[in-house]
């Protein structure tokens, strides 16, 4: 396997040279030192659509040229709307929504949210960085993520089947979560929050481009919540404190990411740490028992190279190195013939670190031609998992595992209003063999502000670890012969910019995914065991409208329509909602000082696990905010689910409740202080 990845590297490479090889013409040159970083608070909605994204083509492009529906969340739109997670973020998105059930945070998108699915069907980065863990592949989109939301400038969201560019877990979609460069701030920040449940923040971040081109840039913040004390109806009985869990839903989180860049170098590195409380009684636990808690430690180290070898060309290659430690501790209940004998803690241990390599070369044919060729490795050398009670081991499996793939991209001009993109990416696996994933796209423009998509892509998903090689030998069996999960999408986008100050977005997709991986009790060995059983259909469309005016008013609209079925039984997939609203809105108080921001979120029922129905509900969100103002000092005050609405999530499997109750109204308040460094 080694050998044949090493042969794809190599054979990149040759491609590149002869590439290289070819007469050259100018590129965009990189911001000279010392120059301003562009302030998106001042630019109107026509400018902000002129800004490149990256990730959808790993290269810089303006949005409406990407081959996918492309959504940019800017730093400015997080501080208004008072976002402090991820998955906050997400949420604001159209055809996103997530669940929580006290312990993680998942991902939905156009229909697909399992509950209990660890965000692995989502490509989840940090300036270009693969976040997923190197163990299970999950997305960590809550206080595991290792940046702070203050510390981030944008975040790129990608929907759609990317695997042609990005591998594995690119399967409906990828999210790049791009940070603030010294560049950016230029100062030094310290904040400070107190939010409801007992809750505390603390952050500091810094951040200066020096004159010689060197540019540093760190953030760094703690946070720890006491968490409320629950009811949960379904264990209301003296035996398990009336249904009331006390000193179970606390958390605390540590993070930090720095980075680096100097001329053609640039160097990344961050930490995420979160332990969580369990208070659901999830997994037959002891319920009430503050024991019961999982651990995330998560921590990479990134290595980049990038330099024009020509005019029209250019090298770019990046290694890097990533690290996971998880550790669950479960109360289990021991019994006799006499009756309740006590308990004793099972703890769940699994570990992670791989390292890997890309390099990529661009080239750009004549002027209407623009090439891509790279190659991927990496090398999981560490993935154990361990579970025990007692002295009593159930599971102990170490293995190391590598991949590699290469893929080609080629933008084509055929038309001043007519351009194609092709894409496609062969993978080589070790436990599976290899696939092929394309991409393709025609983008029309015939008119200025008007651009017309069509779409098309596959994708996959390798089973993780957890899924191939899990048993403990009395509840889940393992199935090393699973095979890759995989999706087929179509999708029509319109793209509309009515006025300098106004956008129209429509979308219509359908997508058919193969071999979904599912948990099926096992005849032979009765117990759980991953399969590909499913089969899903999928359609839906979003329709969006955004507006961004000088005066400091902005706003966003969007509605969604999915559709996701099993296609053997034309059954609904669980927790999925069918429509979907969103309503933002911010507008000034004190001219270009102090920001009201409210935003509305509706979501339509949902199924359970078990068949039952979660209701719909309506979210309300209201925070004022404050930027520059004199002294140095801002504010951040939020409310949330401001009419303290009652509502649930769907439960995974894993829990005795059908739906896990949310949090009522809650309120933040954040301060902080900016200290300007002298250019």
């Amino acid at each position: 396997m080694r050998f044949t990845v090493l042969r794809i590297l190599l054979i990149a490479l040759i491609g590149g040279a002869q590439l290289v090889s070819q007469p050259a013409m100018a590129q965009t040159s990189k911001p000279k030192p010392g120059q301003q970083a562009p302030d998106f608070t001042q630019m109107s909605l026509e400018q902000l659509l002129q800004i490149d994204v990256v990730s959808a083509s790993k290269f810089p492009q303006k949005a409406a040229q990407a081959p996918s529906s492309v959504t940019v969340i800017t730093a400015e739109e997080i501080r208004k709307f008072g976002y402090r997670t991820v998955a906050e973020i997400l949420r604001s998105a159209t055809g996103f929504y997530f669940t929580y059930d006290r312990n993680y945070a998942y991902l939905g998108m156009r229909g697909f949210g399992q509950a209990g699915d660890y965000n692995t069907h989502i490509l989840l980065m940090i300036n270009g960085h693969r976040i997923n863990d190197p163990v299970y592949e999950g997305a960590y989109v809550d206080f595991t993520f290792p940046v702070d939301v203050d510390a981030i400038a944008r975040v790129e969201i990608i929907r759609g089947p990317s695997s042609s560019l990005y591998g594995t877990n690119a399967f409906f979609g990828v999210v790049n979560v791009i940070t603030r460069t010294g560049q950016d701030q230029n100062s030094a920040e310290i904040s400070g929050e107190k939010s409801s449940y007992g809750t505390l923040k603390g952050g500091v971040s810094a951040g200066v481009r020096m004159t010689n081109g060197l540019d540093l840039a760190f953030s760094g913040s703690w946070y720890d919540s006491k968490g409320q004390s629950l009811y949960f109806p379904e264990f209301d009985n003296p035996a398990t404190h009336s249904g009331i869990a006390d000193g179970c839903d606390f958390e605390t989180s540590r993070k930090f990411i720095t980075q680096l860049s100097y001329r053609n170098f640039s160097l990344q590195g961050g930490f995420g740490s979160r332990k969580k409380g369990i208070p659901t009684g999830a997994f037959d636990t002891v319920f009430g028992d503050s024991r019961n808690r999982t651990l995330d430690e998560l921590g990479f180290l990134s290595f980049s190279y990038g330099r024009d070898l020509s005019e029209r060309s250019k090298l770019s290659a990046n290694v890097y190195y990533d690290n996971y430690f998880y550790e669950g501790a479960y109360v289990i209940a021991a019994f006799s013939n006499d009756g309740d004998t006590g308990d004793s803690v099972q703890t769940e241990l699994g570990r992670g670190q791989r390292w890997g390599a890309e390099v990529k070369v661009d080239r750009r044919f004549f002027s209407n031609h623009f090439l891509s060729l790279g190659a991927e490795f990496r090398d999981t050398f560490k993935m154990e998992q361990l579970t025990f009670l007692d002295q009593e081991i159930y599971l102990d499996d170490k293995r190391s595992a590598g991949n590699g793939g290469i893929y080609l991209q080629d933008e084509f001009k055929v038309h001043p209003k007519l351009t194609l993109n092709l894409g496609v990416r062969h993978e080589q696996y070790q436990s599976f063999g290899g696939t092929t994933n394309p991409r393709l796209a025609a983008i029309y423009s015939p008119q200025k502000k008007t651009t017309l998509k069509l779409l098309y892509g596959q994708a996959f998903r390798a089973p993780n670890a957890y899924e191939l090689y899990y048993h403990d030998g009395t509840s889940q069996s393992a199935n090393p012969d699973l095979k890759p999960e995989k999706i087929t999408t179509a999708e029509l986008i319109l793209e509309r910019q009515i006025a300098e100050n106004l956008q129209v977005i429509a979308s219509g997709y359908r997508h058919w995914v193969r071999g979904l991986i599912s948990q099926r009790l096992d005849d032979a060995s009765a117990t759980l065991r991953y399969e590909n059983l499913g089969d899903v259909a999928a359609t839906g469309m979003d329709l969006e409208v955004s507006g961004k005016w000088g005066n400091g008013l902005m706003g966003h609209a969007s509605y969604s329509f999915q559709n996701a079925e099993n296609s053997r039984d034309a059954v609904d997939l669980a927790n999925m909602p069918q429509h979907m609203v969103k309503l933002h809105f911010s507008a000034p108080m004190i001219r270009n000082k102090v920001f009201s921001g409210f935003e509305a979120d509706y979501m339509s029922s949902r199924k359970t696990a078990s068949g039952a129905v979660a209701g719909g509900r309506w979210l309300a969100n209201l925070v004022f905010s404050s930027q520059k103002l004199p002294g140095g000092f801002n504010f951040s005050l939020g409310l949330y689910n401001l009419f303290d609405q009652r509502y649930g999530d769907p439960a995974s499997e894993a829990h005795r409740q059908d739906f896990i109750w949310q949090d009522g109204r809650n309120i933040r308040l954040q301060i902080s202080y900016t200290l300007g460094f002298v250019k």
